[in-house]
């Protein structure tokens, strides 16, 4: 009988623990400008989920039949209104922004003529979905 009970206490704490396990971490990455370092940081979701109006952040790239190269532009607003911009036509730039997913987190730096002189994608389970 007292074999029993360890058996029945044992499936309890594992069935507890799953299911605190389940719920995944979660945060919220909001838009961060910051001209004195010259970087933005934060999630698409984040921003697209904000109730402030003013938070964005993304990169998108460009090509045209007149150049033999892509160019990418990176920008960000947080939620002040602060904003950053640059752009690059590194392809190692180029192609980390074509890895920018719907809900990435994005990381960019730039110089005083507004080229990009980072860029860094992330994509994992804790940055948030963006809302409709």
């Amino acid at each position: 009988m007292k074999a029993r009970w360890g058996y029945v206490i044992g499936i309890g704490l594992l069935i507890t623990t799953a299911g605190t396990a389940l719920a995944g971490m979660k945060g919220s990455f909001t838009v961060s400008v910051n001209t004195s370092t010259m970087t933005a940081t934060g999630s698409m979701g984040s921003a697209r989920n904000s109730s402030d109006g003013q938070q964005y952040i993304g990169c998108q790239v460009s090509a045209s039949s007149s150049s033999s190269s892509a160019t990418v532009s990176c920008f960000a607003s947080d939620s002040t209104g602060k904003y950053a911009g640059c752009t690059s036509s590194t392809p190692a730039f180029v192609q980390a922004a074509q890895a920018i997913a719907a809900d990435s987190w994005i990381s960019f730096t730039y110089n005083s003529s507004s080229i990009c002189t980072s860029l860094k994608v992330a994509a994992a389970s804790y940055f948030p979905p963006k809302n409709q």
